[in-house]
C-alpha cells in the first residue's frame, strides 16, 4: 500500500529451453534463465524482523540457474525420470544494522539467502497393471544458507543465548542438506470403475531433517523440524 511507502517490485525473466526427444523411449529437457528483481522485498529477514513486521529491501536481486530434466522408458511397465536444479544469484546493496543487538557496523550480505543452489530428484513409475501403480522418489535438496540474523547456523546470532551481554556464536551460515524418500502406491479397482484409492508415505526412512518455516517469535529460528514418516490414505468416488 502507498501508505507504507512500498514500491511495487519488478522483474524480468530470460529463459532458453531446450527438448530432444530422440525416441518414444527417452526425452532430454535442459532450461536455462537469468532473472533481474528491483524493488524486492522480504518479509522478516531476521527473526528480530518479524517481530516487528518490518522489510529488508534489496534494490536489486539477480538469480539464474539451470534445470536438466531426463526420462527414461526402462521397460514396458518402469520409467525413471531424473530432475536437477542449480540456482544461483547475489543481492545488491542490502545491509543489516541492529545496534540492539550488538551489531554497530553495517553487513553486507551479497548470496541468496535461504536457497539451496543444488536440488536432485529422482522418480521411479511402475504401471503394474490397469489398476495398480507405483511412484517411488529420491529428493536431495542442497545446503541453505541462513540469514545474517539466525540463532541457529550463524556466528552472527539474533540473541544472547548464555545471558552474557554477547551474541553467541555457532553454525558455519548454512543449513545442511537433506535427501528424503516418498512412496505413493494408486489402486483403482476394476469392479468399481468409479473409485480410486492411494496410499501416500512421506519421509519414507523416517529421516531427521530441518527446513525453512516462518518464525512466530524473535527467539525462534528459521529452520524447525520437519515430520518425520507420515502416512496419508485417501479414497475417492466419483458419482
Amino acid at each position: 500500500p502507498k501508505s507504507a511507502g512500498i514500491k511495487p517490485e519488478k522483474a524480468k525473466t530470460y529463459e532458453y529451453q531446450i527438448i530432444y526427444i530422440p525416441n518414444k523411449h527417452q526425452k532430454y529437457d535442459i532450461s536455462l534463465w537469468y532473472s533481474e528483481f528491483q524493488d524486492l522485498r522480504i518479509d522478516g529477514t531476521s527473526a528480530y524482523n518479524l517481530i516487528n513486521a518490518e522489510h529488508k529491501d534489496y534494490r536489486e536481486q539477480k538469480t539464474w540457474g539451470l534445470q536438466a530434466a531426463l526420462y527414461f522408458a526402462l521397460t514396458q511397465k518402469l520409467n525413471l525420470t531424473l530432475n536437477y536444479t542449480y540456482t544461483d544469484g547475489e543481492n545488491n546493496d542490502l545491509y543489516y544494522q541492529d545496534e540492539s543487538l550488538n551489531i554497530p557496523n553495517e553487513i553486507q550480505c551479497n548470496n541468496l539467502i535461504h536457497v539451496a543452489k543444488h536440488k536432485f530428484n529422482t522418480l521411479l513409475n511402475y504401471h503394474y497393471n490397469t489398476s495398480w501403480n507405483y511412484n517411488l522418489m529420491f529428493k536431495y535438496v542442497g545446503e541453505k544458507e541462513a540469514s545474517l540474523y539466525d540463532s541457529k547456523f550463524r556466528a552472527i546470532a539474533a540473541s544472547d543465548i548464555n545471558g552474557d551481554g554477547i551474541l553467541d556464536t555457532q553454525g558455519n551460515g548454512f543449513a545442511p542438506y537433506y535427501i528424503i524418500t516418498d512412496l505413493t502406491i494408486n489402486y483403482h479397482p476394476k469392479v468399481i470403475k468409479n473409485l480410486s484409492m492411494y496410499l501416500k508415505v512421506n519421509n519414507l526412512l523416517d529421516e531427521k531433517y530441518v527446513d525453512m518455516q516462518r518464525a512466530d517469535n524473535w527467539w525462534t529460528p528459521y529452520y524447525h523440524p520437519q515430520p518425520g514418516r507420515t502416512i496419508t490414505l485417501s479414497a475417492t468416488y466419483k458419482f
